[in-house]
């Protein structure tokens, strides 16, 4: 039938599995794409099956909202960029995605239990998503999201508090380190060496900074540092 109408190359109808990512939307989208041959086979062959203007209605619309989804699943399987980050901003955007379907009228009480089992779901699976520890940490590490990724201000802070004590230990770390070095230097330079009095001077401030402030200040500067554009490689950034 599609030949006969000049659809080439022909195409095969998309099944429904439940275990597939975006297969309904798929599903419903070649229906669309096929609606004239599927249309005149079901009135050929004549065994009382065929689509409603209501249900090409409902096809029509589910299309519309599943195209989102599918957008999102597309970004965040995508194995050549980094995808972690945009968790958190992708579940904030499906959340305000769903509330905003939920507050539209939709003339088909299959369409609006479809948008009500979406938010019920989506809300069930990415409601906190945010206030997981490492998904939270890598956008806010992200330079294409940083706090802005986030729905809630408070899981940004807690996220910030985190990376904030991993990065003083990072510090203590380093003072550890330095401190020996520091005090081989002064034996080494010891006796009549010009550098005894600039050496002993500074040997205190050398150590003496405070880890957790110097971890404070190195994140709040990275923050404070504009965004990099969406489609860059925050990877590359880092380096």
């Amino acid at each position: 039938m599609q030949e006969q109408l000049g659809l080439t190359p022909p195409l095969m109808l998309i099944q429904n599995v439940v275990t597939r990512w975006n297969s309904t939307y798929e599903m419903f989208q070649r229906i669309q794409n096929l609606k004239v041959p599927l249309s005149s086979v079901l009135v050929e062959y004549n065994n009382n099956v065929y689509l409603t203007n209501e249900d090409w209605h409902i096809i029509s619309k589910s299309c519309e909202v599943l195209k989102y989804f599918k957008e999102i699943t597309v970004e965040i399987s995508s194995e050549k960029s980094v995808s972690i980050s945009k968790s958190v901003v992708f579940s904030r955007a499906l959340l305000k995605y769903c509330t905003y379907l939920d507050t539209q009228f939709y003339d088909s009480q299959q369409l609006t239990n479809m948008i009500s089992t979406l938010k019920q779901q989506v809300e069930q699976r990415f409601g906190s998503i945010e206030k997981t520890q490492i998904y939270a940490e890598a956008t806010v590490l992200d330079p294409r999201f940083k706090k802005y990724g986030f729905l809630n201000n408070s899981s940004f802070t807690e996220s910030k508090k985190s990376i904030i004590n991993k990065a003083t230990n990072i510090h203590i770390g380093m003072k550890n380190t330095m401190q020996p070095a520091i005090q081989n230097q002064s034996v080494t330079l010891g006796g009549d060496s010009i550098w005894n009095d600039f050496d002993e001077e500074i040997s205190s401030q050398l150590i003496s900074t405070n880890p957790t402030s110097a971890a404070i200040v190195e994140i709040d500067k990275y923050l404070q540092e504009g965004l990099i554009p969406r489609h860059e490689n925050p990877l590359k950034w880092w380096k």
